[in-house]
């Protein structure tokens, strides 16, 4: 009796199953609507509806710009203008499936630009030429980078720069409805990197050009004089209205010389009668001249270069202890031979200069190049030349001892690191970030915990670097006297690289799953590109228990990065693997 009833159990589930088969066919049916179909701007979102029935449970779109969604009713914002056709597959619990297709208009203008770069001594003018496209007539803002904007309906426009630097430009391009599109790149000409002390050598300057700061700077054409960008910035100098000379006149000279041990890591002993101090004045290897046409009748600025192998030389004979660069002592000549090799040679007259917080005739102020290289400006009344940092024993030690100072990307900021010994009457730490190396800004500051004798860590974590390409730290340690010492300019490069991110497994087959940090249960965009930058894949999802999982599986087997954004935000990125 059992038995019956079981099989007839098993009849009933049998033509069960088969009628909600026969329902479900009949009533899947894809269907949905968007906000709109045809769009002013890019920059709109469009927002879609799904309309199903026949209880779908699982939904998967196409844009139709190599972007795809599992939402049931997802939001999506096309990046350029164009005709895209957008489809819905929805599937039931039987994974019986339909399609419905629709078409969104994204109307508004298209931008890019080219270059023509025309170069002369004193300005660079650049010719740019936009061939952008939209509904017009189309207005021009430029963003010249250099604190200069011009805004028009003209199509190409001639810009002046004055000194060779970097410069971020950007175009953007309004159409007469107000939607618009944006273009821009960093440019970067001319040669900014001082002569190197890592061999002997001796350079005379070439050609000069005049800055937007009125700094004329003197350089080396490399034997290449059609050829400005790999020029050698040898001094620089603020005429301040005196008619010294120029390259040009053959009467006018300026020459910037290594001596023989330069990179050797051994400095140039002075002693009497050129340099009062029985102990000794320890100099880099390397010295200026200027020959001026005329002498000048007020202070000239003038910017000595020198970088980390200078100092290196100093600290490789001076037999105390190691000199920061921001000790050093320079020295300018009215007669003689500047050449510390040579003893300063016939030098009767010697000036001192040391540092301090405004440049003058005895006080130098430090500014950073770049790559290691650094900048002591000072002025002079009268030109002759002048030789590289020094230190002798009369010279302290400062307040506390710079082992090290690193910095890397970490969790969507940076994690700044150093370490120090010997903290002598150290108050504390003043960190400060800048977006050009030049210019800083202090950021907070760590309490020096005073350690007379062991090796002390700190660290510091900057979280306002979003939307950052590069940051410029320093440390500025402040002792308990209120006088300051500051480390080397570090530069943290933050573009491409993961803030947080990471993925598993690796490699990766058919699924990949993503952890970005502190983004539970928030709405988040994951885009996949391949290993010729192509967008292969668009994701739109809400991060479950911090992770986020990518089908795979139509991907090829290569190597791919995928990018994480959030309410349009970039969050992080990571490159993958995958391996089938």
């Amino acid at each position: 009796m059992r038995a019956l009833q079981k099989i007839a159990l098993g009849i009933c589930l049998f033509f069960s199953m088969l009628l909600l088969a026969t329902k479900s066919t009949a009533q899947i049916k894809a269907a949905f609507t968007a906000n709109k179909n045809t769009f002013s701007c890019s920059t709109e979102r469009v927002y879609f509806s799904d309309n199903s029935t026949g209880s779908p449970t699982s939904w998967l779109w196409n844009f139709g710009d190599q972007s795809v969604s599992e939402t049931a009713s997802p939001n999506h914002q096309y990046t350029k203008p164009g005709r895209y056709t957008v489809s819905l597959i929805v599937k039931n619990v039987l994974q019986q499936a339909d399609t419905a297709v629709t078409t969104v208009v994204v109307l508004g203008p298209t931008v890019q630009y080219t270059k023509t770069i025309d170069t002369t001594c004193s300005t660079v003018n650049i010719k740019f030429s936009s061939k952008a496209t939209g509904l017009g007539p189309l207005t021009y803002s430029w963003d010249f980078g250099d604190g200069k904007t011009s805004t028009s309906l003209n199509s190409s426009v001639t810009h002046a720069y004055k000194g060779a630097s970097n410069y971020l430009v950007s175009l953007v391009v309004k159409d007469t409805s107000g939607c618009s599109a944006k273009a821009g790149e960093a440019l970067a000409f001319g040669c900014v990197a001082p002569v190197l002390s890592s061999a002997p050598n001796t350079l005379t300057a070439s050609r000069e050009c005049t800055d937007q700061f009125g700094w004329t700077n003197y350089y080396a054409d490399n034997n290449t004089p059609a050829n400005i960008k790999d020029d050698i910035l040898l001094l620089s100098l603020r005429k301040n209205g005196n008619n010294i000379g120029k390259v040009a006149d053959g009467t006018f000279q300026v020459k910037v010389a290594a001596t023989e041990k330069a990179g050797t890591s051994q400095a140039i002993l002075l002693n009497a009668p050129a340099i009062s101090n029985p102990s000794g004045y320890y100099v880099m290897n390397r010295y200026w001249a200027v020959n001026p046409t005329t002498q000048p009748t007020s202070a000239v600025g003038v910017r000595f270069y020198f970088n980390n192998q200078d100092v290196a030389d100093i600290n490789g004979s001076y037999p105390s202890h190691d000199a920061e660069f921001q000790q050093l002592i320079f020295y300018k000549t009215k007669d003689g031979n500047p050449d510390p090799s040579t003893s300063l040679k016939g030098v009767t007259d010697i000036n001192s200069i040391f540092p301090g917080s405004d440049a003058d005739e005895n006080n130098w102020t430090y500014t950073y190049i770049g790559a290691g290289s650094h900048a002591a400006e000072f002025t002079v009344t009268n030109l002759s030349g002048g030789g590289g940092g020094g230190i002798t024993q009369n010279n302290q030690a400062l307040p506390v001892k710079l082992i090290s100072f690193t910095g890397k990307p970490e969790s969507g900021g940076v994690k700044l690191n150093w370490t120090v010994a010997s903290e002598v009457s150290l108050e504390r730490y003043d960190v400060e970030a800048s977006e050009d190396g030049k210019t800083f800004t202090p950021i907070g500051n760590v309490k020096a915990r005073g350690s007379l004798t062991i090796t002390s860590n700190y660290n510091f974590n900057d979280q306002k670097v979003k939307a950052k390409k590069v940051r410029y730290y320093k440390l500025v340690m402040v002792d308990k006297d209120g006088k300051k010492s500051s480390s080397e300019v570090i530069k943290i490069a933050l573009a491409d690289i993961g803030y947080g991110v990471s993925v598993y497994p690796v490699p990766a087959n058919n699924y990949l799953t993503i952890v970005p940090k502190n983004i539970i249960n928030k709405a988040v965009t994951a885009e996949v590109y391949n290993s010729l930058g192509l967008k292969v894949l668009h994701i739109n999802k809400t991060a479950s228990a911090n992770t986020i999982q990518l089908n795979t599986s139509s991907l090829p087997n290569g190597r791919y990065r995928t990018i994480i954004f959030t309410n349009n935000e970039k969050i992080g990125e990571a490159n993958f693997i995958i391996v089938r």
